[in-house]
């Protein structure tokens, strides 16, 4: 029964592997066995941007600031329009007092620089590493953002979904040192979920912070990043642990999701030794080293900062002016026989651009999104 068991998990595991053509040392062919990682949808990697304390450290893409991404809430009266807030960690704010430069591609490639206050910004009331700030970008920049109505995870989507310790993720952010001199950059890394935000990690101050353990190693330049879970619709899943019969991609049942966003890097530290690699130095000394472990808050207290009853009320405001907006497009005007008219659809439209633009997820099958 056992050897019948773990022959069948092997034609399992070899049936989701790929074949990768690699080379000998002396340039011979040949082909091993791989597990096939995701490809990256461009709207995510064009849904990040990159933090710096000043414009000239920007301007240089020097190795110094953060990560941030772009996430889009709905209006309640017009859902097909989205009010677009630039996430990022707090602690990547207050680094950089007292302005906080975003650096943002534009249609061309060339990389701009966005200057905000660090009073523009908001903190999460519990003190968690989040902040967020409203912004309208022209339609001059190359852009998405991550819509909270249909990406965010919740704890609902976590217990439906099952998704648990060993289900993949990625993180798409800035790899310091090669995240690009003329233009964002960004970069993909990959992990899998370690452990559930059962029990809160610390930050340097003390706060608790509610957050996921994700073996992915996080470094500097990664604070900030969007961090997706999905689902491997070839592998066995909870509560049965089942190879499907067909495994047909559906980004509804498969994901990607937005677990959370990067906050840290949890680092170990080892005694430094002498060089017979036995005795440890004295005085004592210590060295850091990065565990791999990153902590990911969830996406949901990301959802908890944006729903401030401040920014609540600016996407009422907002969703009045759009209402009200559409209102005057479709009725004459009274003088449309000549002069000037006050407001036009192409108005209307051009408005409507430069808050926001829809992103619509891919329905190619084996494509995140």
């Amino acid at each position: 029964m056992n050897s019948t068991l773990g022959e069948q998990k092997t034609k399992d595991d070899d049936r989701d592997k790929i074949w990768v053509t690699r080379y000998s040392t002396s340039g011979i062919a040949y082909q091993m066995p791989e597990n096939p990682v995701p490809a990256i949808d461009p709207n995510v990697l064009q849904s990040v941007f990159y933090i710096y304390p000043d414009v000239a450290s920007a301007e240089k893409a020097l190795a110094t600031g953060g990560t941030g991404f772009f996430a889009g809430v709905p209006l309640e009266a017009n859902p097909h329009m989205k009010m677009i807030y630039a996430v990022t960690n707090w602690h990547c704010i207050e680094k950089s007092d007292p302005r906080v430069i975003l650096r943002v591609n534009k249609k061309n490639g060339e990389p701009d620089c966005i200057p905000t206050e660090i009073s523009d910004w908001k903190p999460h009331p519990d003190k968690l590493d989040i902040a967020a700030t409203p912004i309208m970008l022209s339609p001059d920049y190359e852009y998405n953002f991550v819509s909270s109505d249909m990406f965010f995870v919740t704890p609902e989507t976590v217990r439906h979904r099952q998704i648990g310790p060993g289900d993949d993720v990625f993180m798409v952010g800035r790899f310091m040192g090669h995240d690009g001199k003329q233009g964002n950059l960004p970069t993909a890394r990959f992990g899998n979920i370690s452990r559930m935000n059962s029990e809160p990690l610390e930050d340097r101050h003390g706060n608790p912070q509610d957050s996921f353990l994700v073996e992915m190693k996080s470094i500097p330049g990664y604070s900030g990043s969007p961090v997706f879970v999905y689902i491997n619709p070839t592998l066995a899943r909870p509560p049965y642990f089942m190879t499907p019969l067909a495994h047909p991609y559906n980004q509804a049942q498969h994901g990607p999701w937005l677990l959370g966003i990067d906050w840290s890097h949890l680092s170990d530290f080892h005694p430094i030794l002498l060089a017979n690699r036995q005795t440890k130095k004295s005085p004592q000394e210590w060295v850091e080293v990065n565990t791999g472990m990153a902590g990911v808050i969830p996406a949901w207290r990301i959802q908890e900062l944006l729903d401030l009853e401040e920014f609540k009320m600016q996407r009422k405001e907002k969703d009045d002016e759009f209402s009200n907006y559409s209102r005057l497009a479709g009725s004459p005007s009274e003088d449309s026989a000549g002069g000037d008219h006050s407001f036009t659809q192409q108005d209307f439209e051009a408005d409507l651009r430069n808050v926001s633009r829809k992103v619509s997820p891919s329905k190619s099958d084996g494509e995140t999104k």
